[in-house]
């Protein structure tokens, strides 16, 4: 199974990484027990084509980013994020379903239309070693939350004061590794999904108790 996992049958650090994005009440918002059955067998499908998706909003952030439109790039660069908290849920619920052998499975609804619960399922990043400047740049891009795009495309006017862009992030050097750092996730859950896939396949073979399959 994949070396970490952001939601693997506990939703409180989802509730904790809303709180943290939203800046707000720690609850969990009602929302984020809707669910959506769905068959297991159809899960890696989804989770491909999200990781796909999440490396193409990469791609064109680094396009946008050689042409110095910052501004637009990081954004792009907050949708790909988006899209890996999705992959990461779904990978999460497969991996559960392969282990308790279960045919079906529960996706949290809001994770196809809200911003939020997407970044709230955002893996942790792969690497920890970090300088200080990096570990400031990744933690100042996950904690910005959906306000990021929403500053990165729109023009905003909040009580008297107009609000675009993301001057701290729209630099040639922090996309460049924000990118490199997503990238890196995207290829982690593709081996992730790709060994949850031999796992489910050892299993329906020789079962979960057997010394193979564990091994």
């Amino acid at each position: 199974m994949t070396l970490r996992s952001a939601s693997r049958k506990d939703l409180k650090r989802v509730r904790k990484r809303v709180a943290e994005v939203r800046g707000g009440a720690s609850h969990a918002p009602n929302w984020l027990m809707e669910e959506i059955d769905i068959g297991v067998d159809e899960l890696p499908n989804g989770i491909k084509m999200c990781l796909s998706n999440s490396q193409d909003f990469l791609i064109e952030a680094e396009i946008l980013a050689e042409k110095e439109h910052y501004r637009h790039s990081i954004g792009l660069v907050e949708l790909a994020q988006e899209e890996m908290g999705k992959a990461q849920h779904f990978l999460d619920v497969f991996e559960d379903a392969i282990v308790s052998g279960n045919r079906r499975a529960s996706l949290v609804k809001k994770t196809f239309s809200k911003h939020l619960v997407k970044l709230a399922f955002t893996p942790k990043p792969w690497v920890l070693s970090y300088s200080e400047k990096e570990k400031d740049l990744r933690s100042q891009f996950y904690s910005s939350g959906p306000t990021l795009r929403e500053r990165s495309f729109y023009v905003d006017l909040q009580q008297g004061q107009w609000l675009w862009g993301n001057p701290e992030l729209e630099q040639e050097e922090a996309i460049q590794f924000l990118v490199k750092e997503l990238r890196t996730d995207c290829e982690m859950m593709e081996a992730g999904l790709k060994t949850a896939l031999i796992a489910k396949g050892m299993i329906e073979k020789h079962g979960l108790g057997d010394k193979q399959t564990q091994e």
